[in-house]
C-alpha cells in the first residue's frame, strides 16, 4: 500500500477489535508510515478522552483544604439558643394555656371565628415587631440572615401577646379558645419569622 489510508479507515482502525485481512494490511501500512500512525495515535488519543479514559487533573491538598475552610467560614452556625428559644417559647405557650383554661369545660362553641380572628392578630402584631427589626438589621447588615432566630424572635414576642390577651380577650379562661387560637398563633408567629428568615437569606432578596 502506497498511499495513506483514508479518514474512514484510520477511524474504524482506531475502535476495531477485528483481525481480517483489510485490519491486517492497514496496521501493517500503519507501521511503515510515520503519517498513518500520527494520525491513529491522534484518534485514539480522542476517543480516549471521550470515553473518559483521561485522569482528572490532581488537586492539590492544601488548596483543597483552603477551599473547604472557606466555605465552612462564610456558611453562618446557627446558636443553640434559636433552639431553646424556640422550644421555650412552646413550653410557655401550652403552661399558660394549660393554667388560664384550667376547670374550664372542652366546649367546640367556644370558638368564636371574629374572636379568634382578633387575638390571632394581636399576636401577630407583637411577632411582627422583631420581624421589622430583623428585617431593617439585615437590610444594613448587622445581623445574618437566618431562620431560626427569626421563627424564635417571632414566638417569644407572640407569647408576650399571649400573656396581654389575657385581659384583653373575653374568653381568656376557656381551655379550647386558648389552645386553638392563643397557642396556634405562636406557631402561627414561628413559622411566619421562619419563612421571611429563610426568604431574606435567598440569593434573589439580597
Amino acid at each position: 500500500m502506497s498511499e495513506h489510508l483514508e479518514s474512514e479507515e484510520l477511524l474504524a482502525l482506531s475502535v476495531s477489535t477485528e483481525d481480517d485481512a483489510a485490519q491486517r494490511v492497514a496496521r501493517q501500512h500503519v507501521a511503515s508510515c510515520a503519517y498513518c500512525e500520527a494520525r491513529l495515535l491522534e484518534n485514539q488519543a480522542l476517543f480516549a478522552l471521550l470515553d473518559g479514559d483521561h485522569q482528572p487533573a490532581a488537586v492539590s491538598p492544601a488548596l483543597r483544604a483552603r477551599v473547604l475552610a472557606s466555605v465552612a467560614a462564610r456558611t453562618p452556625r446557627v446558636s443553640p439558643w434559636a433552639r431553646l428559644a424556640i422550644a421555650a417559647a412552646l413550653v410557655s405557650s401550652i403552661v399558660l394555656a394549660y393554667l388560664d383554661g384550667r376547670g374550664s369545660a372542652l366546649r367546640l362553641s367556644d370558638l368564636v371565628p371574629s374572636l379568634g380572628a382578633h387575638c390571632l392578630a394581636y399576636q401577630g402584631a407583637f411577632s411582627a415587631i422583631p420581624l421589622v427589626v430583623g428585617m431593617a438589621l439585615s437590610r444594613a447588615g448587622k445581623v445574618a440572615l437566618q431562620p431560626l432566630p427569626f421563627a424564635a424572635w417571632s414566638m417569644g414576642f407572640a407569647v408576650v401577646g399571649q400573656v396581654a390577651l389575657r385581659t384583653h380577650c373575653a374568653a381568656h379562661d376557656l381551655t379550647v379558645h386558648l389552645f386553638a387560637v392563643h397557642f396556634v398563633g405562636v406557631l402561627l408567629a414561628g413559622a411566619l419569622g421562619g419563612g421571611l428568615g429563610r426568604l431574606l437569606q435567598s440569593p434573589r432578596a439580597l
